[in-house]
């Protein structure tokens, strides 16, 4: 069995872990080979056997103000959209640090990385090659074209915490005249970041960085997906809602673990 990883994001190196944790080898990683920047306070939801501690690296608690439908039309300019407000529960909740894992991981793994520009056609000289080919970057790029790539346009705002910065809204944001209103704001140890769905201009200390980006929503592209065991993982892999960086991993060894047996 040969298997071969598309992308070495946090979701790529996660599948190569897996392949290694159930095949006992290696896979190939073909990737331009950039580390990934994660702009924003994230983390890991759960631990990943032999890379995290089994004890969270830390708790996160979740607060929210509002309700569904007003979250929805901050996020997506509809109320009635499909979003995450559901999924999170007011509380405290166990989270492991992204940041650590993912450095673990490109150390382990950045000599395997194969430096190249992936597109719809050097992919196809990888599946004629590998066993099992997972693809954990953007579905677009490996488009024949003809398909849509539905998304939300956001803003990352982030920086380390002052002391004049204490809480999220202790900040003002404007977009010309109009007060902008973030929809998320997270504080993981000494670091914030505020997510918003318009462009803001920021009033206040000039250590935060904002930063463009997208949230996936769906897609009707199938390229490639009639090859056997060729795989889409991760969010921009599936370009889907509501797929965590975790579940890289753990699609992965279900599917390996299949194919052993």
């Amino acid at each position: 069995m040969s298997v071969a990883i598309l992308g070495c994001g946090p979701a790529g190196l996660m599948a190569a872990l897996a392949t290694e944790t159930i095949t006992g080898k290696r896979p190939a990683i073909y990737s331009k080979k950039v580390k990934s920047t994660m702009p924003g306070a994230i983390y890991l939801h759960e631990p990943i056997p032999g890379l995290c501690h089994s004890e969270p690296d830390f708790q996160i608690y979740v607060l929210k103000d509002g309700n569904r439908e007003g979250y929805a039309q901050k996020v997506y300019g509809d109320k009635y959209a499909d979003c995450s407000w559901d999924d999170f529960d007011q509380g405290s909740l166990p989270a492991w640090d992204m940041g650590l894992a993912y450095e673990k991981l490109w150390t382990r793994y950045q000599g395997d990385i194969r430096d190249i520009e992936l597109d719809n056609r050097a992919v196809g000289a990888v599946l004629n090659n590998y066993t099992f080919v997972f693809s954990s970057i953007p579905a677009r790029l490996l488009c024949s074209g003809g398909h849509s790539f539905e998304h939300k346009k956001i803003w990352i705002t982030h920086g380390p915490q002052q002391d004049e910065l204490q809480f999220g809204n202790n900040l003002m944001w404007y977009m010309g005249d109009i007060t902008v209103p973030w929809y998320r704001y997270s504080q993981i140890n000494d670091y914030q970041s505020w997510e918003f769905s318009v462009e803001p201009v920021v009033k206040g200390p000039n250590h935060y960085e904002t930063r463009e980006g997208v949230k996936p929503i769906s897609t009707n592209c199938d390229c490639w997906m009639s090859w056997q065991n060729f795989y889409r993982i991760g969010r921009f892999g599936q370009w889907t809602k509501g797929v965590l960086v975790h579940h890289a991993y753990r699609d992965v060894v279900n599917i390996l673990s299949y194919a052993v047996q």
